[in-house]
Protein backbone atom coordinates (compact mmCIF):
# COMPACT_ATOMS: atom_id res chain seq x y z
CA UNK A 1 0.00 0.00 0.00
CA UNK A 2 0.96 3.39 -0.98
CA UNK A 3 1.96 5.70 1.98
CA UNK A 4 -0.95 8.02 2.50
CA UNK A 5 -3.52 5.55 0.41
CA UNK A 6 -6.50 4.72 2.83
CA UNK A 7 -7.94 2.63 -0.76
CA UNK A 8 -5.18 0.33 -1.08
CA UNK A 9 -4.70 1.43 -4.11
CA UNK A 10 -0.98 0.47 -5.63
CA UNK A 11 -0.47 3.53 -8.35
CA UNK A 12 -1.37 5.97 -5.36
CA UNK A 13 1.26 8.39 -5.12
CA UNK A 14 -0.32 10.45 -2.00
CA UNK A 15 -3.10 10.42 0.65
CA UNK A 16 -6.93 10.06 -1.22
CA UNK A 17 -8.63 12.91 -2.05
CA UNK A 18 -11.51 14.06 0.11
CA UNK A 19 -14.81 14.06 -1.49
CA UNK A 20 -14.78 17.79 -1.64
CA UNK A 21 -11.60 17.51 -3.70
CA UNK A 22 -13.10 15.37 -6.51
CA UNK A 23 -11.31 12.42 -8.12
CA UNK A 24 -7.61 12.26 -8.62
CA UNK A 25 -8.30 13.09 -12.72
CA UNK A 26 -9.85 16.68 -11.21
CA UNK A 27 -6.77 17.44 -9.59
CA UNK A 28 -4.62 20.50 -11.37
CA UNK A 29 -1.14 18.30 -12.18
CA UNK A 30 2.30 19.63 -10.52
CA UNK A 31 4.13 19.09 -13.52
CA UNK A 32 3.20 19.07 -17.21
CA UNK A 33 5.11 16.53 -19.67
CA UNK A 34 5.20 17.39 -22.91
CA UNK A 35 3.92 14.59 -25.45
CA UNK A 36 2.62 13.65 -28.74
CA UNK A 37 -0.04 11.35 -29.84
CA UNK A 38 1.11 9.61 -32.85
CA UNK A 39 -1.32 8.08 -34.59
CA UNK A 40 -0.82 5.04 -38.02
CA UNK A 41 -0.62 2.01 -36.37
CA UNK A 42 -3.90 0.09 -37.31
CA UNK A 43 -3.60 -2.65 -34.26
CA UNK A 44 -2.16 -2.65 -30.65
CA UNK A 45 1.55 -0.93 -30.80
CA UNK A 46 3.67 -3.85 -28.87
CA UNK A 47 7.17 -1.95 -28.84
CA UNK A 48 8.46 1.59 -29.03
CA UNK A 49 11.75 3.51 -28.94
CA UNK A 50 13.86 6.47 -29.07
CA UNK A 51 16.65 6.65 -31.39
CA UNK A 52 18.84 7.94 -33.84
CA UNK A 53 19.94 10.73 -30.56
CA UNK A 54 16.02 11.07 -29.36
CA UNK A 55 15.77 12.27 -33.17
CA UNK A 56 13.26 9.56 -34.35
CA UNK A 57 11.00 6.38 -32.82
CA UNK A 58 10.77 2.98 -33.71
CA UNK A 59 7.42 1.65 -33.40
CA UNK A 60 6.20 -2.22 -34.37
CA UNK A 61 2.65 -3.47 -34.20
CA UNK A 62 0.00 -6.36 -34.14
CA UNK A 63 -0.67 -4.65 -37.44
CA UNK A 64 2.64 -6.24 -38.68
CA UNK A 65 4.11 -3.26 -39.34
CA UNK A 66 7.42 -1.20 -38.56
CA UNK A 67 7.71 2.75 -38.69
CA UNK A 68 10.26 5.16 -37.96
CA UNK A 69 8.27 8.13 -36.87
CA UNK A 70 9.95 11.92 -36.81
CA UNK A 71 9.44 12.88 -33.00
CA UNK A 72 9.59 16.41 -33.92
CA UNK A 73 7.32 16.76 -36.55
CA UNK A 74 5.17 13.53 -35.44
CA UNK A 75 4.44 11.39 -38.69
CA UNK A 76 6.33 8.16 -40.30
CA UNK A 77 9.32 8.89 -41.93
CA UNK A 78 10.03 5.06 -43.47
CA UNK A 79 7.40 2.48 -42.96
CA UNK A 80 8.95 -1.61 -42.98
CA UNK A 81 5.78 -3.94 -43.88
CA UNK A 82 4.81 -7.03 -46.11
CA UNK A 83 7.50 -8.99 -44.56
CA UNK A 84 5.71 -10.55 -41.69
CA UNK A 85 2.71 -12.56 -41.51
CA UNK A 86 1.63 -12.33 -37.66
CA UNK A 87 1.72 -9.87 -35.23
CA UNK A 88 5.10 -8.16 -34.71
CA UNK A 89 6.47 -8.44 -31.10
CA UNK A 90 9.75 -6.44 -30.86
CA UNK A 91 11.52 -3.99 -32.68
CA UNK A 92 14.75 -2.95 -32.25
CA UNK A 93 18.00 -0.57 -33.44
CA UNK A 94 21.89 -2.65 -34.14
CA UNK A 95 24.05 -0.46 -31.65
CA UNK A 96 25.41 1.02 -35.16
CA UNK A 97 21.72 2.06 -36.22
CA UNK A 98 22.01 0.63 -39.61
CA UNK A 99 20.04 -2.69 -39.14
CA UNK A 100 16.57 -3.00 -37.65
CA UNK A 101 15.70 -6.55 -35.99
CA UNK A 102 11.77 -7.31 -35.62
CA UNK A 103 10.61 -10.68 -34.04
CA UNK A 104 6.90 -11.96 -34.91
CA UNK A 105 4.60 -14.74 -33.61
CA UNK A 106 5.01 -15.70 -37.74
CA UNK A 107 8.21 -17.65 -35.41
CA UNK A 108 10.59 -15.33 -37.60
CA UNK A 109 13.11 -13.16 -36.48
CA UNK A 110 14.36 -10.83 -39.53
CA UNK A 111 17.33 -7.82 -39.92
CA UNK A 112 16.51 -5.30 -42.16
CA UNK A 113 18.57 -2.51 -43.55
CA UNK A 114 17.90 0.91 -42.53
CA UNK A 115 19.06 2.59 -45.54
CA UNK A 116 16.86 0.20 -48.10
CA UNK A 117 14.06 -1.03 -45.77
CA UNK A 118 15.09 -4.25 -47.14
CA UNK A 119 15.51 -7.91 -44.94
CA UNK A 120 19.05 -8.92 -45.11
CA UNK A 121 18.28 -12.25 -42.24
CA UNK A 122 15.60 -14.00 -41.63
CA UNK A 123 15.69 -16.74 -38.68
CA UNK A 124 12.44 -19.09 -38.93
CA UNK A 125 11.94 -20.76 -35.56
CA UNK A 126 10.56 -24.03 -35.03
CA UNK A 127 10.06 -24.36 -31.42
CA UNK A 128 7.89 -27.26 -29.91
CA UNK A 129 7.15 -27.69 -26.42
CA UNK A 130 5.63 -30.39 -23.96
CA UNK A 131 5.57 -29.63 -20.58
CA UNK A 132 8.90 -29.50 -19.71
CA UNK A 133 10.88 -30.75 -22.90
CA UNK A 134 11.42 -28.45 -25.47
CA UNK A 135 12.79 -28.91 -28.98
CA UNK A 136 13.99 -25.63 -30.64
CA UNK A 137 14.94 -25.53 -34.26
CA UNK A 138 16.58 -22.33 -35.92
CA UNK A 139 17.11 -21.88 -39.54
CA UNK A 140 18.51 -18.93 -41.05
CA UNK A 141 18.46 -17.51 -44.13
CA UNK A 142 20.58 -14.74 -45.31
CA UNK A 143 19.11 -13.09 -48.44
CA UNK A 144 21.43 -11.68 -51.14
CA UNK A 145 20.88 -7.97 -51.68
Amino acid sequence: MAAGSSRGDPLALGPSPSPAEGRWEDRELRAQIQFKILRGHSDTVSSCHFCFEDTKILSCSYDRTVKLWDVEKGFPIQVFEEEHTAPISECNLTPDDRRMITSSYDNTVKAWDMETGKIVVCILLNASCRRYNCKIQIYCFVIDK
